[in-house]
């Protein structure tokens, strides 16, 4: 297997100009979503990156991304990022009063 810096490539590393034809095919020989397009990969990428705590330049770099910008907008947050955010807040606000408590504030 010849190693290319080409998500599409021949087996020679040489770029796939026109991708779409080769990517319905990756999609339907890996049993995917027909509508499956590039950049979900690359979100899906961005979003499992951060969710497993790779800090966000290092995830900038594994996807590729340029900009701080352009990278936030592939890591989308969505209502169960937002009910984890709050329950993380809920657990900090609950040891921060114990240890106010402990101290006798």
């Amino acid at each position: 297997m010849h190693l290319s810096r080409y998500i599409f490539h021949r087996g020679s590393g040489q770029p796939i100009n026109e991708y779409r034809k080769a990517w319905a095919s990756a999609v339907r020989r890996a049993g995917l979503d027909a509508d499956l397009i590039p950049q979900d990969m690359r979100r899906s990428a961005c979003r499992n990156l951060v969710g497993a705590g790779v800090p966000r330049s290092i995830a900038k770099c594994f996807t590729g991304h340029e900009t701080d910008a352009v990278f936030e907008r592939y890591n989308i947050t969505d209502k169960e990022d937002m009910k984890w955010a709050a329950e993380k807040l809920q657990e900090f606000n609950s040891v921060q009063r114990k240890k106010v408590v402990a101290i006798g504030g």
